[in-house]
C-alpha cells in the first residue's frame, strides 16, 4: 500500500467509493423480480445515525404495539436500518411506516435474501462500532440525555 499525502483531492478520491454499489436481483413469493441497490462500503457517519435511530426507536415502540409485537418488531428493528440506510429500498422514517414497510418485505419473502446479501465485513463494523458506543456510555448517556448507563445499554442490547 502506498503511502499517501492527505489533500483535499486524495480526500475527494477516497470519498467516492463510498458510492459503489453492488445489484442484486431478489425474487419475492409472487416470481416478481427486484433489483435493489446495496452499498459496497458503509460510511462510519451512517452508522452513527443507524445507531441512533435504533436507541430512538425502541424507546418508541412500547407505546406503538402490544408486548407480542414488540418482541418481533425489536427483533428486525436492526435489521431494517441497515436495509434503511444501506440500501435504495425505500422504508420510511417514521417508526411506524418503517415497521410496516419491513412487513410486507418479510411477507413478500425478499427481507432475508436482501439482508443475506448485505456485504459481511460492513455489518461486522455496524457490530464493532455498537460495542464502542457500549464502551463509552458515560458520554453517549449525556450526549442523548438518558438519566443513568443502564438506560442506554438497556436501549442497544441486542
Amino acid at each position: 500500500m502506498a503511502n499517501k499525502k492527505l489533500t483535499s483531492s486524495t480526500l475527494s478520491k477516497s470519498s467516492t467509493k463510498f458510492n459503489e454499489k453492488v445489484s442484486i436481483q431478489v425474487s419475492d413469493r409472487f416470481s416478481d423480480v427486484y433489483t435493489v441497490e446495496i452499498n459496497k462500503y458503509f460510511k462510519t457517519t451512517e452508522i452513527q445515525k443507524l445507531i441512533v435511530d435504533y436507541i430512538s426507536f425502541k424507546k418508541e415502540l412500547p407505546s406503538l404495539v402490544s408486548n407480542l409485537e414488540l418482541i418481533k418488531d425489536t427483533t428486525y428493528l436492526f435489521y431494517a436500518l441497515l436495509i434503511k440506510y444501506f440500501t435504495n429500498v425505500p422504508l420510511s422514517e417514521d417508526i411506524t411506516e418503517l415497521i410496516s414497510g419491513v412487513e410486507t418485505l418479510i411477507n413478500i419473502e425478499v427481507f432475508d435474501k436482501i439482508i443475506g446479501a448485505l456485504p459481511k465485513e460492513e455489518v461486522e463494523r455496524v457490530n464493532i462500532l455498537i460495542n464502542k458506543m457500549k464502551d463509552n456510555l458515560p458520554l453517549a448517556n449525556q450526549l442523548l440525555g438518558l438519566d443513568n448507563k443502564e438506560e442506554l445499554q438497556e436501549q442497544i442490547k441486542e
